[in-house]
């Protein structure tokens, strides 16, 4: 027995219907939703993503605010990796807590005064206090891949969380191309880019307003979610593919970084034209299409039934990828990595945000507490798991000092590292 949103109703909560036959309403109300959820969710990670002038951020704030690169890399920059810190857990408190989609509207509201901040801001704690409100915008968008568990059956967990994370990838790619065109074609101002942002995020925003809210009978308490969390820890392999996975992030945002430093020394040293755009929307393209491909029911029930053999296989893809760029100096052969790595790594991580909701609703009925309160805290744990990730993503925001040849070798002694672990972990 069950309201429209496939939740439990408050008078259905003495009701003498079992936990199971309750479930199993549920689930067909979610399956008959799901294209309807899918089309808000996808909405909302595109219109959110979807931002021209992200790639000129350090640009804009350098020619247009007037700052330092001194105050934007040490001064501006640093509060939305600590504040990310903090806030993962503010956002995750107040969806388990409080509600879902409060923590999502909230979030989106960060993003939007950011954007606002970023237009009419002109002094140094303005901008620290953008970070700090894009930073709890970050935190909520890591509850809404938590969210993606309770409006849909755990047989759709793939299939969302894919379509999610593609709809994020594609709209990455498309307001690039449409920022180069409007600075490079039309000749617009970084101010207007900072326009088109808002306006996105402002409608991304809006779409929140119209999610579905999750009910339950009551709100768990700090014991169950406590509970929930441990269960999925004690999960030996969710353990390890979740310890992959944070470091594959941390990669991620080292290779995202240096790609182009990287090419721009070895254009600049072979006289070439520069087609780095072209190299990552083929990246994206990939990326998109490998996100994708996780649904696909064949790859779906190999993935689910080899955890391990996948993230080890990928990981090898990502070693193989890495040593591409880092000891083959030609232009070809470092792209063709960095494509084939962006790829690789999308795969895994819309393998593992999936795998953490099947995890967490799998180890709980396992327990029997199908009627727990506590039995679908998806966001603690999603938000455990991101926790450590953040510092990694400081990485792509440091401006390249380094002389061609550090810059190689540094990359080099990068890879080889990554590449170590990754083998271990494979093994």
């Amino acid at each position: 027995m069950t309201d429209t949103n496939g939740a439990m109703s408050d008078s259905d909560s003495n009701s003498k219907v079992s936990p199971v036959e309750d479930d199993d309403d549920r689930d067909i109300l979610l399956k008959k939703r799901f294209w309807w959820e899918a089309l808000k969710c996808c909405s909302f990670t595109f219109l959110l993503t979807f931002k021209p002038s992200e790639p000129h951020i350090s640009t804009y704030l350098r020619e247009v605010k007037s700052f330092t690169d001194v105050e934007i890399y040490t001064q501006i920059y640093p509060w939305w990796t600590y504040s990310t810190l903090v806030l993962v857990f503010v956002s995750a408190f107040l969806a388990e807590f409080v509600g879902y989609k409060l923590s999502l509207v909230l979030g989106a509201c960060g993003r939007v005064a950011t954007r606002f901040l970023l237009l009419f801001g002109t002094r140094l704690w303005h901008m620290q206090l953008m970070q700090v409100c894009y930073a709890f915008g970050t935190t909520a968008e890591i509850v809404f891949y938590a969210y993606i568990f309770h409006i849909v059956t755990r047989d759709d967990y793939q299939k969302l969380t894919s379509m999610a994370l593609a709809a994020h990838v594609i709209s990455n790619a498309l307001s690039g191309f449409l920022g180069d065109i409007l600075l490079n074609v039309f000749h617009q101002s970084y101010t207007t880019l900072m326009w088109w942002s808002a306006v996105f995020v402002c409608c991304a925003a809006l779409v929140t307003l119209t999610f579905t809210s999750v009910r339950r009978p009551k709100s768990p308490t700090p014991a169950q979610v406590w509970t929930t969390i441990k269960l999925a820890y004690r999960n030996v392999t969710f353990l390890l593919i979740i310890l992959w996975w944070i470091f594959a992030n941390s990669a991620y945002g080292i290779v995202y970084g240096y790609e182009s430093s990287l090419y721009d020394i070895i254009m600049t040293r072979d006289n070439l034209d520069n087609y780095n755009g072209t190299v990552f929307a083929m990246g994206q393209i990939l990326a998109t299409l490998a996100s994708l491909s996780v649904a696909v029911p064949i790859v779906l029930k190999f993935t689910s039934n080899n955890q391990h053999l996948t993230v080890g296989f990928v990981g090898w893809l990502c070693t193989a990828a890495l040593g591409l760029m880092a000891w083959w100096s030609d232009l070809a052969p470092m792209c063709t990595g960095f494509v084939f790595y962006y790829g690789s790594y999308h795969f895994v991580n819309a393998f593992v945000s999936a795998e953490t909701g099947r995890v967490v609703n799998g180890n709980t009925k396992g327990s029997g507490d199908t009627g727990d309160p506590g039995r679908d805290c998806y966001a603690m744990v999603v938000g455990s798991n991101s926790t450590l990730d953040h510092r990694s993503s400081s990485f792509r925001r440091q401006p390249t000092t380094y002389s061609s040849t550090t810059e190689t070798e540094r990359l080099r002694m990068q890879s080889l590292a990554w590449k170590l672990w990754l083998i271990d972990i494979a093994h």
